[in-house]
């Protein structure tokens, strides 16, 4: 039996060493770790199997001291640092699971249990969960936590089914069901308290649902539909590679028995289990009949020629034992074959009529460039597809044969004597060794070596055995061009029955071995070629890497192959043909490859660093600001450029080339210290030597200090300081000591955690996350590695005007990237993600996005802008810097000077300073939140008097209840920030709080209806809406322009003095109008109107109110709210002028129940387009996209400016 009695480890042991609590009942009993010595427990022993026996120890064989199995000893949990955060175990001494051995005298440690790391396990590891979870959920121990609306394996369900008709597959188009077993059902346990630490050569069933769960084109959400049913059961995380998943499939059998009908449908013949240990389903022929009719995915094809195993024939099973050879010798060269060797090689492991025998994994080494263009040359075609042929200067193949591996002497059961008969005949004594009879010193048999990938490049036959069952070699061979000579008898191979074999194989039997040289010898140079030639257009069925395709990639490990423009893309701070050129080479902490630059004014950096960011084209454009008030914007794309001055040091014993920002002492004997002023031009001084500093502040009130004090140098991700806050607003004390302040993306004590959630779509699942930038798996690029495919077009550019397609640019990181603010992560209020949150969507809607940009009608430009402006500044330089680019890159650009081009501008005044921008910053369509407009001739920019400022309203009164309001107030109100005929009004982005279920469904009630549509109405049962009207904010005080008066004014009509204060001639206690509160959400779900006025530019409570089921009050004259041209805010608010607001009770009152119940209605129909949580219903995106349609169709219909160029490309 090669299978423990139960699932769980841990009660297959002979005894279990175990306490229990004495002063407290069964229900409070906990594995709390506590003393040996703790006086309320006492000790027991437990034989677990077959029938659970327990007893209590005598005092005298209480355990003084507990051995761990790594040679450490454990350790009450509270010994150790924030008890291992409950995630392990307390231990001093002994081995942890990252192999590292820790001696006693360190002290306690905490051995963390599986998926947690750090050194009190306070880290959560991410990558155990299918598909990272899809961007929609948490990895938690691998398994996801979803967010609503999503569930399942990666949460990659959205839908359920039911059937009036019964189950009816479609013959025509072969769909797969994939379960969702519970939890308690089958998970990635760990192995006995420790990590699951599995070889990758056997995570095909990771790889093979990893991809399923994406391929919507055979994958189906619904049962009812589906051909074949795929059990996910991470088989090896019970077996290990030399278990058998005999007990594993029969209890998923037996749950699935008791609640699925598709199972007892067929009695599962058509269910698929995963088998990829070394001998994958071989003892199941033993196993009653239910557990044997389900397909098997092994790599294990062992089918010897008898009948099966018929369980309740017990006379019949004898009598195939009896038919086996005896034991002795069988084959010229092998050794005697054992009763054990052979009853091995005569188990029925696969079923050739129903199993599948699937290839072994390979981990990226044997597939990358370095190893795989040594044999192979990828040619890109204009298309993007990739053909793969034989490289002209590939290495010759100068051995005619190899193998190199064990041969488990004394096992012939390992490869069924094979291995043991090529070394005889090859090793000493051998008839084909250097010094025996038959030498042939082109035959290169050895024992294991690390020289495998090379050999087989240079070899043109390479054996593939089996090994303890199936092999690794027939991979290995076809992915380096040799040969593979499979000697495994009656093993069925991966793919056999849709590979042809015999174009790129050789197979000889055991019977032939002994003669392999003669039959090697006589194939032919015509004969090996098309073997090779075989080999060539096969190969790629022996690797899982669907992003390669079988076909190799033409960049290095630090790009992505952009299929459109043929060139790497590139990392921030990498350039070349190869990303391997450093853009700001002194600003690396490092020379490891793997660094990458910080070029904040943070920290002191080396002076060459910012000598080279200051030498950047375009980084502080000579941009003039022409207009009225002053420019909004900052002369430089990176803060550390605008910085007065920046204290820098240089090293004098090195040549600028060498120079690096790696933060040494500040009194290193080898660096002088310098002051650098940056603007206008670049002016250098070397201080003298008494201003050298003696101690550097940080911002946040820290001392930095040399990095090489802090944990591993902060793994060159940080710098290291004593004292301040970190970037979750942290304090650390001095008495600390030294700790590393990480750069933006990385986190842990020594920045050892590259956090993975920057990336849009989290890279598909085909990437890794570097900083905000996605370097994808070959074959993909762009944002999110969503691109695989490119175009060229003869035609020329011809949107389809019936169907409009928006193409995405994929800017390089060296011209936008998300930046950090000044050395420091990028915090940002989650209401300015609009920008991302559009992108995300629409990276994936393949219903208007195209990867063909000479059919697309609109064209956006994903600049991260929020990054480079914050909220208060204005994007007028990072839009140029980009224009500047397009004008220089793009075709589509220059065929309408990008005026179906999109751009973002998601901060407090939007593009508001843009209107004395150069012209062709102002063609763009521009996606803002703030949609001032006033009534006035838009800028001329040749105009060189500011234009319209003499017929601006003077300073003073305006308004009755209003402050008197300044020029400045005046001017910020006159502004253009928006142009209706093109721009478009986007909703700004509000938190998951604002709409999760538990919040949203107090007010609103969700039916979800048979096709998966959601319908919201007004919930009868909601809160009472008792309050008439609601506000609470900042009146920002002697500002008036914040919100363009109307904030002071409304507050001073219910605050103390004023006419509807409690105190005032006409109170109104039934508006709530203050300060700003904690409760707003409660109070607006109870309110029937909201107001909804202005920011410093636009406000979020139009949104708020939207979602929270009041009745928006809009008081922004001028202001084109979100959506205007698509919404009908007739129906769902009321707006009011400032001319008005001193009678807004009044107006409020005339509204009678009926209107308002209307307006209600209205708010309930259309408050899923006020936000994006797709998941949670929200439509912004789609409306977004709707009003972007309808500029296009303004384009078209040439109701703005003229597209005089467009011919250039159409042409």
């Amino acid at each position: 039996m090669s299978y423990g009695p139960c699932l769980i480890e841990a009660v297959m042991m002979p005894n279990l060493l175990c306490y229990q609590y004495t002063d407290r009942p069964e229900a409070e009993q906990l594995s709390d770790s506590p003393p040996l010595d703790h006086p309320a427990i006492e000790w027991r022993q437990i034989k677990p199997w077959p029938t659970l026996v327990e007893e209590v120890l005598p005092r005298d064989k209480w355990p003084m001291e507990v051995k761990t199995p790594d040679g450490g000893v454990w350790r009450p949990l509270k010994e150790c640092p924030d008890s291992c955060n409950l995630r392990g175990w307390c231990q001093l001494g002994g081995i942890d699971h990252h192999a590292r051995g820790h001696e006693p005298s360190e002290g306690p440690f905490c051995h963390c249990h599986g998926y947690y790391e750090g050194k009190s396990c306070e880290i959560a590891d991410p990558y155990h969960c299918y598909r990272n979870c899809s961007g929609v959920g948490e990895c938690v121990r691998g398994w996801c936590h979803c967010q609503p609306g999503y569930w399942g394996h990666g949460c990659t369900r959205r839908k359920a089914y039911t059937s009036s008709a019964g189950w009816l597959p479609n013959h025509a188009d072969i769909k797969f069901y994939v379960y969702d077993l519970p939890e308690n059902v089958v998970h990635r346990r760990e192995l006995s308290d420790r990590w699951a630490l599995i070889d990758p050569i056997y995570v095909a069933e990771i790889e093979f649902m990893e991809q399923l769960l994406g391929d919507w084109s055979v994958r189906t959400e619904n049962p009812w539909e589906a051909s074949l049913f795929v059990v996910p059961t991470f088989s090896l995380w019970y077996t290990g590679n030399t278990g058998n998943p005999y007990l594993l499939i029969d209890w998923v059998s037996r749950y699935l028995q008791q609640t699925s009908p598709f199972w007892n449908a067929t009695e599962g013949r058509n269910h698929v289990f995963f088998a990829t240990g070394d001998q994958g389903a071989c003892k199941l022929m033993e196993a009653p009949l239910e557990t044997q009719h389900s397909i098997k995915v092994v790599h294990y094809g062992l089918s010897p020629r008898r009948p099966y195993a018929h369980h309740s024939n017990p006379q019949a099973g004898q009598h195939l034992v009896g038919a086996l050879p005896l034991p002795g010798h069988r084959f010229e060269g092998f050794p005697d074959f054992s009763a054990v060797a052979i009853l091995m090689e005569h188990w029925m492991c696969y079923r050739p009529e129903k199993d599948v025998v699937a290839p072994n994994f390979l981990d990226r080494n044997w597939i990358a460039s370095v190893n795989y263009n040594t044999t192979w040359l990828v040619t890109v075609l204009p298309d993007g597809s990739r053909v793969v042929s034989r490289r002209p200067d590939a290495p010759e193949r100068n051995m005619t044969f190899y193998f190199a591996g064990s041969n488990r002497e004394g096992g012939l059961e390992y490869s069924h004597g094979v291995r043991q008969a090529m070394l005889a005949l090859f090793g000493p004594g051998g008839k084909h060794h250097a010094d025996g009879s038959q030498p042939r010193p082109d035959y290169y048999v050895f024992r294991p070596t690390d020289a495998g990938m090379q050999p087989m490049q240079r070899s043109k036959f390479c054996l593939a055995p089996s090994g303890e069952g199936w092999g690794i070699r027939v991979s290995q061979a076809m992915l380096y061009g040799c040969v593979p000579v499979i000697v495994q008898d009656h093993v069925y191979q991966p793919l056999w029955d849709v590979l042809p074999y015999e174009d790129f194989a050789i197979r000889i039997s055991r019977p032939e071995l002994h003669r392999i040289v003669e039959i090697l010898d006589l194939v032919t140079p015509e004969q090996l070629a098309k073997l090779q030639e075989g080999i060539l257009k096969w190969h790629s069925a022996f690797h899982w890497f669907e992003d390669l395709g079988g076909l190799a990639y033409n960049y290095t490990l630090l790009g992505n192959c952009n299929g459109e423009t043929g060139q790497c893309d590139c990392p921030f701070g990498l350039t070349g043909p190869t990303c391997t050129q450093r853009l700001l080479p002194a600003c690396h902490p490092s020379t490891n490859d793997s660094t990458t630059p910080f070029y904040g004014a943070e920290y002191p950096k080396n002076c060459a660093c910012y000598r080279q960011l200051r030498a950047l084209p375009g980084v502080c454009p000579d941009v003039r600001f022409k207009g009225p008030g002053g420019a909004d914007f900052v002369p430089c794309l990176y803060e550390a450029l605008f910085t007065p001055t920046l204290l820098c040091y240089q090293y004098t014993d090195r040549p600028e080339a060498e120079q690096l920002s790696d933060s040494p002492p500040l009194d290193h004997p080898a660096i002088e210290w310098r002051e650098i002023k940056p603007l206008p031009t670049l002016v250098e001084e070397i201080l003298p030597r008494d201003k050298w500093p003696k101690e550097v502040t940080m911002l946040e009130r820290g001392v930095w200090r040399p990095l090489k004090e802090c944990p591993d140098s902060c793994n060159f991700r940080g710098w290291c300081q004593i004292g301040g806050l970190d970037h979750m607003f942290r304090m650390h004390e001095p008495s600390e000591g030294p700790w590393c302040s990480c750069h933006s993306f990385y986190e842990g004590k020594s920045c050892e955690i590259a956090d993975p959630y920057h990336c849009y779509r989290n890279c598909s699942g085909v990437g890794e996350c570097v900083r905000g930038w996605c370097h994808c798996q070959p074959g993909y690029w762009g944002h999110g590695c969503t691109r695989r495919k490119a175009y060229t077009s003869s035609a020329g550019w011809l949107p389809n005007h019936a169907e409009m397609k928006i193409y995405v640019y994929d800017l390089p990181e060296n011209v936008v990237h998300r930046r950090e603010f000044n050395d420091r992560w990028a915090t940002i209020d989650g209401i300015y993600l609009a920008e991302i949150e559009f992108m995300e969507q629409l990276l994936s809607d393949w219903s208007v996005r195209t990867e063909n940009p000479w059919e697309a009608s609109l064209f956006v430009v994903p600049s991260f802008t929020y990054w480079y402006t914050r909220n208060t500044g204005g994007p007028y330089l990072i839009m140029d810097h980009v224009t500047r680019y397009l004008q220089q890159t793009s075709p589509f650009w220059n065929a309408t000077r990008g005026r179906n081009h999109v751009m973002f501008a998601t901060n407090d005044q939007g593009v508001c300073k843009l209107g004395w921008a150069p012209t062709e910053l102002q063609h763009s369509i521009k996606l803002v939140h703030y949609g001032l407009a006033p009534r006035r001739p838009y800028v001329h920019h040749t105009n060189g008097a500011p234009p319209g400022l003499g017929a601006l309203p003077l300073p003073g009164h305006r308004f009755e209840g209003f402050p008197d309001f300044t020029s400045e107030a005046i001017l910020a109100e006159q502004m253009i920030c928006y142009r209706p005929e093109k721009d478009v009004v986007t909703p700004n982005f509000i938190s998951r709080d604002w709409v999760a279920p538990h919040i949203y469904n107090r007010t609103w009630l969700v039916t979800v209806l048979p096709d998966g549509s959601r319908v919201v109405s007004r919930r009868p049962d909601a809160p009472e809406r008792n309050i008439t009207f609601y506000f609470t904010g900042s009146n920002s005080a002697g500002m008036v322009q914040y919100s363009h008066g109307v904030r002071q004014a409304i507050l001073q009509m219910f605050a103390p003095g004023g006419k509807h204060h409690a105190s005032g001639s006409q109170p109104r206690p039934d508006y709530h109008v203050g300060p700003a509160t904690h409760t707003g959400p409660d109070d607006m779900a109870r309110s029937k109107f909201c107001l909804a006025p202005s920011g410093y530019g636009w406000g979020v409570r139009l949104t708020d109110a939207m979602v929270t089921g009041c009745v928006p009050v809009i008081i922004q004259d001028h202001m084109y709210q979100a959506l205007w041209d698509v919404l009908p805010y007739e129906e769902f608010s009321i707006r009011i002028s400032r001319t008005d607001l001193h009678r807004i009770v009044e107006i409020l009152d005339l509204v009678t129940p009926e209107q308002l119940i209307k307006l209600q209605e209205g708010v309930a129909k259309w408050n899923s387009a006020f936000h994006w949580h797709e998941d949670l219903g929200g439509l912004a995106y789609n409306y977004t996209v709707m009003s972007l349609k309808r500029k296009v169709l303004h384009l078209w219909s040439e109701d703005y400016r003229h597209l005089r160029h467009a011919h250039r490309l159409r042409s």
